[in-house]
This record gives C-alpha cells, sequence and structure tokens, in this order.
C-alpha cells in the first residue's frame, strides 16, 4: 500500500510522466469524495449546424436513484461561462438541443460540461463519468454522432471542482498523438481541441504551431494532409475532427 501511494504520488507521476517510464495518462480523483466527471463536448451554433447532446441517466442507471437534476455547463472557447442550467431528469435517456439554450449567433461555436447530482442517500463513495453522445448535424443531413473523447472536469457533492489534472502532463518530453485515419480524399477537415489540464499548452499539428490557454478549446481549419500528427506535452490531447466531402459530412475521434 505504501510502496503504491509512492507511485500514485504528484512527485512520482511528474517523474515518470516527463521521462516516459510508465506513463499515466488519467488520473481520477481519489481524495475521498464522489465526483461527476464530464468529458469537454463540442457545440456547434453556426450557419447550417445543429448540436443535440444525448444523455443517459448514470445515476438511476447504477444507484436507481431517479428524478435528480443533470447541469449543463455551456462555454465559449475562452472557458467564459455562457450559460449555466440544471434540468430535472425524468427518463433514463433524454436529449437536449443546444441550439434552442444558445441562440446568440455571435457565439457559433464552444464547448460544454455535463454534471450529474449526486444524491445524498448514497453514502460510498463513487464517481460517474458522462461520455455520453453527440450528435451534429450539417445542412439537414443525417446526423454524425461522436461520444465525449476525455475526461476534463469533476464536480462533488457539494458543486465544487477538482483542482487537480485529470488528463495529465509532461514537464519535459513532448508526446505525440498520431491520427489512425487518411484524410487525404477529404475536401476540408476541422478538428476540436480541448486543453484539460491547469496549464497553457502549446500544440503542433504537423507544421502548425499554437497555444491553448488552461480549460480553453479550438476549433480549427486544417491545412490539407494524408494525415496528422498532434505533439503536446499533454499526454491524452484527442481531438474530435469534423470532414466534408461533396455533401457527405462526417464526426469522429482521432
Amino acid at each position: 500500500m505504501f510502496l503504491n501511494n509512492i507511485k500514485q504520488s504528484s512527485l512520482a507521476l511528474a517523474i515518470r510522466n516527463s521521462f516516459k517510464i510508465k506513463p499515466i495518462q488519467i488520473k481520477l480523483p481519489n481524495d475521498n469524495e464522489s465526483y461527476s466527471v464530464s468529458d469537454a463536448f463540442c457545440w456547434r451554433n453556426c450557419k447550417n449546424f445543429k448540436t443535440v447532446f444525448r444523455y443517459t441517466d448514470l445515476m438511476e442507471y447504477f444507484t436507481d436513484t431517479k428524478n435528480l437534476l443533470i447541469k449543463l455547463v455551456l462555454c465559449d472557447h475562452n472557458n467564459n461561462i455562457l450559460i449555466s442550467t440544471k434540468f430535472k431528469i425524468e427518463d433514463l435517456t433524454g436529449k437536449i438541443k443546444i441550439n434552442e439554450i444558445i441562440n446568440d449567433r455571435k457565439n457559433k461555436s464552444g464547448h460544454f460540461f455535463i454534471f450529474h447530482e449526486l444524491s445524498p442517500k448514497i453514502r460510498e463513495q463513487f464517481l460517474i463519468r458522462n461520455s455520453c453522445y453527440t450528435s451534429y448535424s450539417f445542412k439537414n443531413n443525417i446526423q454524425s454522432v461522436v461520444h465525449g473523447n476525455l475526461p476534463a472536469l469533476a464536480e462533488n457533492q457539494n458543486l465544487i471542482l477538482y483542482k487537480k489534472n485529470i488528463v495529465q502532463v509532461s514537464y519535459f518530453q513532448a508526446y505525440d498523438y498520431i491520427v489512425q485515419n487518411n484524410f487525404k480524399e477529404y475536401d476540408k477537415v476541422e478538428a476540436f481541441l480541448f486543453n484539460p489540464i491547469n496549464n497553457d499548452l502549446k500544440v503542433n499539428i504537423n507544421e502548425l504551431s499554437f497555444t491553448l490557454k488552461s480549460r480553453s478549446s479550438k476549433l480549427i481549419v486544417l491545412p490539407k494532409a494524408e494525415t496528422y500528427k498532434i505533439t503536446s506535452k499533454c499526454l491524452l490531447l484527442r481531438p474530435i475532427f469534423f470532414v466534408y466531402k461533396d455533401k457527405i459530412f462526417d464526426v469522429f475521434h482521432g
């Protein structure tokens, strides 16, 4: 137990990840609190786009506790909160039409989080992660669906955000994330990235370089290439891709 605690300590993780010694990509909260963990989802409100989030009532699914709340926190790309609202969950599954919540056309895209109300009746410690599905429709075509790509934030039963990184970081060596897809035939490729760590993050995508501020996101049109290599000191900077060819539109993880 003592050795295991040493291996999982902040200093040990920093050394392991920075020198690539059996690195750990994700470290969930373990401070004896219960948490609702949310991925960072992309929303799009620009012309011709519709965004719908499809959720499962995780509290009912895992604990049989019904009629709790789900909180939607809608942010711009700089992580400024635009809307924070709650929904009472009445069914095991449901959907939230993002475009009906944010009707300001000045805000065309950003990211959002979903947190579940944690019932005080359940005394044991538990973590639930919302990595449900978001669907995107472009020019009223059939919706393309993708699930969450990485755990970003966690909120405990007292509505306090977890302050440490869930997705881990290296302080010295950079990590490459090579996308396993051939993009050669697409007319246009967009990538959505979210910085899940507490520090600003320098990112390279092939020859393109930019900086993502802490907890910020970016939706960027990529230069045409056969494949993309994403380099940063974040151990799991997994993007979401929007691709276009003729009248075909699709969305998927990198």
